[in-house]
């Protein structure tokens, strides 16, 4: 009876419409929403991933691309720059919801001391940890280009060269793979740090890597980057998209989370590192290309 009023209000009862979501999130956790979804929504819902090696930069670029005949319906990211872009650029409308959170770190392996991992990012680039080795993935895809850019917006361009410079003594090696091949490299003992996210340890240590997750703040005040999760709105805006943003705000979020190791829920996230999302993500391209610049290619 409900799905039968829910195609009389989309105004379809003689056929099944298609809500069309893109999803830069993780494949696994992505599935499960949306074949739980499927159960319970009054639609078709196809989902369209991203590869772990260009996590959401090929959605985003691929929602600018149809701007003017846009296919999808739902956009749901990782990476709170990109949909700070979208959302000026007006591709994602305000509609939506912060699904979870996660907080960006370092991955070290679990039988490592603690008095041997530094306390924080400006610590990371002292000499200290010098030829130590830094695995980081590809700046040019994921959360690291994100990263960046939310670090050169806060630190200023010559804060920010230096922290990039102290980095390249402790021996960065760029990862193709994303924040997964990172941890991998950690795991494998090629490095003895890697940037990445609280949900990428997490997968490995449900893997049983032995690998253990460290929260990194910028400094001794500033705290550690979160991001979030969002689901949002594409524009323009659409009967099915706004039924199945409902159901996410609902029932999708729990879902999510329970299958995403690492994501937390938002009323669990520590304090993080204050930034202008608008600003940093202006600042993202430079960031990256300056960063590229200076870790070259090894």
């Amino acid at each position: 009876m409900k799905r039968l009023a829910w195609l009389l209000l989309l105004g379809c009862a003689d056929s099944v419409p298609t809500v069309v979501v893109y999803d830069g999130l993780d494949d696994e956790p992505g599935r499960m929403v949306v074949a739980q979804a499927q159960k319970e929504l009054p639609f078709t819902v196809k989902r369209l991933g991203d590869t772990e090696a260009t996590k959401t930069a090929g959605l985003v670029h691929r929602l600018r691309q149809e701007a003017s005949s846009p296919r999808a319906n739902i956009f749901l990211c990782g990476e709170p720059l990109s949909v700070a872009a979208l959302s000026a650029e007006g591709v994602l409308l305000p509609e939506g919801e912060v699904l979870a959170g996660r907080v960006r770190g370092l991955v070290v392996r679990s039988d490592r001391d603690q008095d041997q991992c530094p306390s924080s990012w400006l610590d990371l680039a002292n000499d200290r940890w010098r030829d130590q080795g830094l695995a980081v993935a590809d700046p040019r895809y994921g959360s690291t280009g994100s990263h960046l850019g939310v670090l050169r917006s806060v630190l200023g361009e010559t804060e920010y060269r230096s922290l990039l410079l102290g980095l390249d003594g402790v021996g960065v090696q760029l990862v193709t793979g994303g924040n997964r091949a990172v941890v991998d490299a950690v795991a494998q003992g090629e490095v003895a740090f890697g940037a990445t996210d609280a949900d990428d340890v997490a997968a490995a240590q449900a893997l049983g890597q032995a690998v253990q997750f460290l929260p990194l703040p910028l400094d001794e005040v500033r705290g550690p980057w979160v991001m979030t999760a969002e689901v949002r709105l594409v524009a323009p805006r659409t009967s099915e998209g706004v039924m199945y943003l409902e159901w996410m705000r609902d029932k999708g979020s729990r879902v999510f989370r329970s299958a995403a190791p690492g994501w937390l829920d938002p009323s669990q996230l520590p304090e993080g590192l204050p930034y202008d999302r608008t600003r940093a993500a202006e600042e993202q391209s430079l960031a990256v290309e300056e960063a590229l610049q200076i870790f070259g290619a090894r």
